[in-house]
This record gives structure tokens, sequence and C-alpha cells, in this order.
């Protein structure tokens, strides 16, 4: 018996998530002249874990079995993708290697390269570090903001506030590129004028495709005038 297979799926390049389990079917025929099986076995790039979804006895096993394949006969091959604990740079490209040897006299041996390409994540941390609830009109404030940019790609950013009504901004924010991985520091100055109302202070950072924002609540306690009696 002559054993040969063909591998299809639907991508060019799979994309795969850098921090989720990306699952794709892939469609196994049996183009050998009989009734033949195979065992099935993936090599992946350093770090990542590639798994046979339900093939194996065990899920997610690197190694796998079809059982006996009709002639001209297809099966359909779950394969998860694990990325590793730390992150990958968005459009990052590596192959996995799946080996298909066929369980007869020959046990010929074919090789398939499966081309991965990381997914975009865009996301960023807003954290104050400041504690405030109140505050007396003529005082100022001085927050301190940090963000770290946790996605797999540079980040260009426009930091603005949103104050409540009467309260002046001391603080000139400027746009920055924030590169994966880093994190950056703010100290931002406001003034509750004498008009000040109570609301939201908020810290907005806008991409041009996603915006994230901190906000806390401040209260402005106005103190009774003295009266002489």
């Amino acid at each position: 018996v002559l054993s040969q297979t063909r591998l299809e799926f639907d991508y060019t390049t799979i994309p795969v998530h850098p921090t989720e389990v990306t699952s794709v079917d892939f469609r196994l025929f049996n183009l050998g002249n009989g009734d033949i099986g195979y065992d099935l076995f993936l090599e992946s790039p350093p770090g990542w874990y590639s798994g046979f979804d339900d093939l194996s006895a065990q899920g997610g096993a690197n190694s796998a079995s079809t059982g006996l394949m009709l002639q001209d006969g297809q099966m359909n091959i779950g394969i998860s993708f694990t990325p590793p604990q730390v992150m990958t740079l968005a459009g990052a490209e590596m192959t996995v290697i799946l080996r298909v040897v066929s369980q007869s006299d020959e046990a010929r041996m074919m090789e398939y390269e499966i081309p991965l390409i990381v997914q975009e994540v865009l996301d960023l941390t807003v954290a104050l570090e400041t504690s405030f609830t109140s505050i007396t009109p003529g005082n100022t404030l001085a927050l301190q903001y940090t963000i770290e940019n946790v996605g797999n790609k540079n980040l260009d950013l426009t930091p603005r506030m949103q104050l409540p009504q009467g309260w002046t901004l001391n603080t000139g924010l400027d746009d920055l590129t924030l590169e994966w991985t880093q994190s950056r520091n703010f100290i931002i100055s406001v003034t509750a004028e004498l008009d000040a109302k109570s609301g939201q202070i908020s810290f907005i950072l806008d991409s041009n495709q996603e915006t994230w924002s901190y906000s806390e609540s401040v209260e402005v306690i106005v103190l009774p005038e003295p009266v002489l009696t």
C-alpha cells in the first residue's frame, strides 16, 4: 500500500492570539491507494505549544493517530496554538511543523509547514497612585498616574483631562508614543477654583483606534463663611 496525504486549511497564514489559545480546523486527506492510518506529530516554535484538540486520548497532546482512514477519505483535525507566558510582538511570524507518518510497511513521513502570524492586541492599563476624596476651593491636587502598555504594539497616545466645572488644569499634556511593555508616570496638577463643583476627574488617553481612561470622584467642600456676632 502506498501512502500519500494532503493538508488543507482556510488561511494563507493563520492569525494567532498572543495571550489566548487559538483553535483552527484542518482537513487531512488520504490520497494513498488503500485504507491507511497515520501517526501525527506537531513541532512548535520556541515558547509556543501546539496540540490536537480531540484526536488523542489526552486532549491537547502534540502527537496523535488518525485511526484507519479510508482511501480518498478525509478527516477534520482541530489544532490549538497556545502562546508563551511573555507577550509576543504583533506581526511576528513563525511556523509549526506537522509530521504525518503512515502506519504502513514503508512508514513514509510527510511534512507540512503551518505558518502563523501574531494578531495585534491594543491594551493599556491606567492607574491613579494618589488618593483623595475631597478638597476645599482654592486648593490644588497633584495627581500621579501610571500607564502601562500591556498589548503587543506600540501606542501613539493623546492624553487629556476631563474636569468638573470650575477646575483648572495646570500641567501641559503632550502626545506620546508608549512602546509595547513600556510604562510611564504622569504627575498632573489641577486646582479647584473658588467656584469649583464636585464631580469626576478623568484622565483619558486616546489612540487612533482605542480610548482608555481612569475616573475618580471628588467632593468640593465649601466651608461656611465666618459670621461676626
